[in-house]
């Protein structure tokens, strides 16, 4: 068995202090002697399963004990360590955890934290600060994390083992406040996004149409997608089933009623979210031909032939649509080139643990 696995069944047993610093301290060895070079590499933990954090009795703290290297010097924490957060938590806020060699930093800056540079801090994890309360399942670690670039602004399915959702609604500035931010313009029919960098993007460029082609390129660009019926299922899980909103809600915005189990923000009844999923609506039947339809003058679409021969997915309703909303919330009766001010879209990545 493996040293990892060791540590891995010993945590899980609950073992005592004794033995899970004895592992620890191989862990460190280990790492002294090369063990496992790169971004993550130099961070050890004792459980791979779980973030190294959590929260518990209100209190932000280490969920296990870990090592880590800072500036050329190893640095070690024990498991229920209490984590000092700033005075005044601002909510809709992603925060960072810093490893220093004189002790655990949270603060809202990554790029390093106040009184500290580059050389003698470590970014090593984070979190999500919602409405006056901590997001759970936005905690994540360098070892525990969307498989995405830029873990910011998003939570893990219940199971925490398979995908993270955005929290929020994708905005219409995600190259500014990535695609999921607090207080934001959300992007639908009538308030395109700007087009990423990525996609040639010059900072200016808006859309024309937020249809599911759109939708999927702008996520893709960040290394996310858009979930399928049983992913949003899942992430939506929790919200109230028939609550709407009052009106459009124009902002990224907390509505409790809204908010899955997770964490995640205006789930149902507040804006259609597209989904993955593409059909042939003539089930193969004869007639079909060459569809000119608005891909983006990104070719055209070989379907049942007319304006509507292929099928797209969009979950959870929208704010004018009380009676249906909820998690299974689902329209099938929109295609990929539709656009509408009803229909926005939320963020999906997989998830990546690392021994």
């Amino acid at each position: 068995m493996s040293l990892q696995q060791q540590v891995e069944r010993l945590a899980k047993a609950s073992t005592t202090q004794t033995e899970a610093s004895m592992l620890l301290a191989q862990k460190i060895e280990e790492l002294l002697n090369g063990g496992g070079a790169g971004m993550s590499g130099d961070f050890s933990k004792t459980i791979t399963s779980e973030p190294a954090f959590m929260i518990a009795g209100g209190e932000l703290k280490t969920a296990c004990a870990f090592s880590v290297v800072v500036g050329g010097k190893l640095v070690t924490h024990g498991a229920n360590e209490v984590i000092t957060v700033p005075t005044t938590m601002i909510i809709g806020t992603d925060y960072a955890i810093y490893a220093t060699q004189d002790g655990l930093v949270v603060s809202s800056n990554f790029t390093q934290p106040d009184g500290y540079t580059a050389d003698n801090s470590r970014r090593i994890g984070g979190f999500h600060y919602g409405n006056n309360e901590y997001k759970e399942f936005s905690i994540y670690d360098l070892k525990f994390r969307p498989k995405c670039r830029d873990p910011r602004g998003m939570v893990i399915a219940p199971s925490k083992s398979t995908f993270w959702a955005d929290i929020y609604l994708m905005n219409t500035t995600p190259d500014l406040l990535g695609t999921s931010a607090y207080n934001a313009q959300i992007a639908d029919g009538d308030s395109c996004p700007k087009k990423p960098a990525v996609w040639g993007g010059n900072g200016t460029e808006q859309y024309s149409t937020f249809s599911q082609y759109i939708a999927t390129e702008v996520l893709a660009a960040y290394g996310k997608r858009l979930p399928n019926q049983h992913e949003f299922s899942v992430l939506a899980q929790g919200s109230k089933t028939g609550h709407a909103s009052s009106g459009d809600p124009v902002k990224t915005k907390f509505d409790v009623n809204a908010r899955s189990m997770i964490g995640c923000e205006q789930v149902s009844g507040h804006m259609w979210q597209w989904g993955s999923e593409n059909w042939d609506r003539g089930n193969g039947v004869s007639g079909n031909g060459w569809n000119n339809v608005d891909t983006d003058n990104k070719g055209q679409v070989h379907a049942m032939t007319g304006t509507a021969g292929v099928g797209a997915s969009r979950f959870g309703a929208h704010w004018g649509q009380s009676g249906v909303s909820g998690s299974r919330s689902s329209g099938w009766d929109d295609e990929p080139w539709h656009s509408h001010a009803s229909i926005a879209a939320r963020g999906v990545c997989d998830h990546l643990e690392q021994m």
